[in-house]
């Protein structure tokens, strides 16, 4: 059954919130900052740590855990512009932005806007 065919709008959150969006949980090696990467989501599709490689890297264990995530934030223009690059890349929107700064999220709205946890849509 459809969600037309139930009654309901179709685009519900079915999480069992009550209907409130949950805040995406940061993977605990995510360095404090702005930029991180939800726990669980990484799907190890690599391309956001070829965009930063000298600020995200990968966790892996001997099972089939891994798991990609900020090992430190961005402090320059240079590393601010590969941290969004990052963002853009990341195949299934694992890597965020939670921060409020316009330019930012302006920026990632473009090809990322999902991935700005207090952004806008335009």
């Amino acid at each position: 059954m459809t969600g037309s065919e139930n009654g309901s709008r179709g685009d519900e959150d079915k999480s069992g919130s009550g209907g409130l969006q949950m805040e995406p949980q940061r993977f605990e090696l995510n360095a404090p900052g702005d930029f991180y990467v939800e726990d669980g989501m990484c799907i190890a599709c690599e391309a956001p740590e070829h965009e930063a490689p000298d600020l995200m890297g990968h966790y892996s264990d001997d099972s089939v855990c891994y798991h990609c995530y900020f090992k430190r934030q961005p402090e320059t223009p240079e590393e601010l512009d590969r941290a969004i690059r990052a963002v853009e890349v990341g195949c299934c929107g694992a890597v965020r932005y939670g921060d409020r700064d316009p330019g930012i999220i302006r920026r990632l709205n473009k090809w990322a806007a999902d991935a700005c946890d207090h952004g806008w849509k335009s």
